[in-house]
């Protein structure tokens, strides 16, 4: 096993310093490295505090700092800090800071999926799904789905299904299906189903 997880390790290594060498980050990024739990960071002060997971990747300043879980990626200056859970992706500058609870969360997206408790949450959009407690919630969108407390709410469109309590919402729009307290409800719309506090159809 240790042979195996030394062999992985060697050839994440030699991953990247080959990507590095064709982007021209070699000479310009430092490498922290570390053997025994397969943790590999590029750039300055990437993943270089506070690291005690296995197989976690950081690329960008900062990066990838104080995590314990396992199989994280990072990967963007100060993207994937403070992360306690395991298989997480954060892409983008401070993406996928400040995650605990579950696993599997994805943010893609200028400061996207950050203070999220649970997991298997998806987010894609610039400041999207930020300040989530629940699990398996997905916002696509500038700012879209975010201070959201439930399970399986779906966000679409600048601003969609911000301020969410509940689960199974479905906000499609320009800042539709915001101020939602209550399960199931759909908006479709530019400003559909906003301050809605009961089950319902909004078009």
């Amino acid at each position: 096993m240790k042979h195996k997880r030394a062999t992985r390790g060697a050839a994440l290594l030699g991953l990247a310093i080959a990507l590095g060498s064709g982007a021209g980050l070699v000479h310009a990024q430092p490498i922290a490295w570390n053997a025994a739990k397969s943790n590999l960071g590029i750039g300055t002060n990437a993943g270089t505090t506070g690291v005690t997971g296995s197989n976690n990747q950081a690329l960008g300043t900062g990066a990838g700092n104080n995590v314990t879980g396992t199989n994280d990626i990072a990967i963007g200056n100060g993207a994937g800090n403070n992360v306690s859970t395991n298989w997480n992706l954060a892409i983008g500058e401070g993406a996928g800071t400040n995650v605990s609870g579950k696993n599997a969360n994805q943010a893609i997206g200028y400061y996207a999926g950050t203070n999220v408790v649970g997991g298997w949450n998806q987010t894609m959009g610039r400041s999207a799904g930020e300040n989530v407690t629940g699990d398996y919630n997905n916002s696509n969108g500038y700012a879209a789905g975010q201070f959201v407390t439930g399970n399986r709410n779906d966000a679409a469109g600048s601003n969609a299904g911000q301020r969410v309590t509940g689960s199974d919402n479905e906000a499609y729009g320009t800042s539709a299906g915001s101020n939602v307290t209550g399960n199931a409800n759909q908006a479709y719309g530019s400003g559909a189903g906003s301050s809605v506090n009961f089950f319902d159809t909004f078009f």
